[in-house]
Formats: C-alpha cells, sequence, structure tokens
C-alpha cells in the first residue's frame, strides 16, 4: 500500500473514501492551484470532470484542502 500524505489521509476521512481515490483529487486541487487557478474555477473543473453533486467537488471542500495544504506543506 502506497505511504499517502497526511493531508490525503485526512481529507480521506472528510470525504468517507479511501485514500487511493482521494489522492488524485488532491494532487489536482493543489496543482491548479499552483498555477494560478481560483477556488472557484477548480471547484468548476472538478465538477465537470467527477461530477457536480460529488463533495469533493464543492468550492467548500476545495478552500478546505488548499488551507490545510499550506499547513502539512503539501
Amino acid at each position: 500500500m502506497p505511504a499517502y500524505s497526511p493531508l490525503v489521509m485526512e481529507a480521506s476521512e472528510k470525504l468517507g473514501h479511501r485514500p487511493i481515490l482521494v489522492d488524485p483529487v488532491v494532487t489536482v486541487i493543489v496543482g491548479h492551484r499552483r498555477e494560478g487557478k481560483s477556488v472557484e474555477k477548480i471547484s468548476d473543473w472538478l465538477k465537470w470532470h467527477i461530477g457536480e453533486d460529488n463533495p469533493a467537488a464543492q468550492t467548500e471542500f476545495v478552500t478546505w484542502v488548499l488551507e490545510r495544504s499550506r499547513r502539512n506543506g503539501k
């Protein structure tokens, strides 16, 4: 089993999904932010790719990940 970052583990608990499913979403969120995209643009991108009703695509979750990523250094 791969080792996941503390951020991915926290996000996994928050969403109630396995880390293997959450890791790519967290990576996309952090990567898009590094490219200068806004929370809203990241959320829209996720909604398009994983569905509007997916909790991981909501602006609240994107904001949560970005706040924690600064703390955890991801």
